[in-house]
């Protein structure tokens, strides 16, 4: 991983995911994440600066966030285990997965998109090195 691929992925993030993203909480993060967090961090606008939260095992600062009624009982809640929500989720996806099957013939028509379509350029700049610059 390099600097230029972080930007990428949060370009990406930020200008292209489809969802609207509320917040995105950590928790019980390695040895040397927050490193690694704070760089990554810097590419980030300060909408979506403002929306990462580190929890570590203090699960108290994440119910100020969440209610204990959503979580799992391995992180305090009451919402049963981490395993009985991964065997309901599993459930709910084979009883939607007709729709889910069909959802896959659709597609945006992009002609009828508002703008021109942002390039890589215009995002990043002009990629590579330069050691040589020839002028007319």
């Amino acid at each position: 991983m390099n600097p230029m691929l972080m930007k990428k992925m949060t370009v990406a993030f930020q200008e292209a995911a489809p969802v609207r993203m509320k917040g995105v909480h950590y928790l019980n993060t390695p040895p040397g994440f927050e490193t690694i967090f704070n760089f990554i961090k810097g590419f980030l606008n300060e909408k979506n600066k403002k929306r990462l939260y580190v929890h570590n095992t203090d699960f108290e600062s994440l119910y100020k966030y969440l209610p204990k009624e959503v979580l799992p009982t391995e992180y305090g809640g009451n919402a049963g285990t981490a395993r009985e929500f991964t065997e309901s989720t599993k459930k709910k996806i084979l009883e939607y997965s007709a729709w889910l099957d069909e959802e896959h013939l659709y597609g945006t028509e992009e002609s009828k998109r508002p703008g021109k379509p942002k390039t890589a350029e215009e995002l990043f700049g002009v990629e590579g090195s330069f050691r040589q610059l020839q002028v007319d």
